[in-house]
């Protein structure tokens, strides 16, 4: 119940500030491994697929492949 009271107040206090858009702070960002996989060619990340795994327990929205995976575009940084 203490951590729902400081929730509520965390939000009436971002509100009282004018933000428009409430957040935990936290920065939305991909999955570390996407950093990589957006380097590949045949991954598709405009178009992504809803994937359930893990016998049901996870859900995840995934790019999908859309082609031959290969890593013609991966800069040469990334291959040492």
């Amino acid at each position: 119940m203490a951590c729902a009271i400081r929730c509520l107040q965390v939000i009436d206090a971002q509100c009282s500030y004018g933000l428009d858009i409430i957040t935990d702070g936290e920065v939305n960002r991909d999955v570390y491994i996407f950093y990589f996989l957006r380097h590949l060619d045949g991954l598709d990340f405009a178009n992504p697929v809803h994937v359930v795994y893990r016998n049901g327990a996870c859900q995840a929205r995934l790019p999908a492949i859309r082609g031959s995976v290969n890593r013609s575009s991966l800069p040469a940084s990334m291959l040492t």
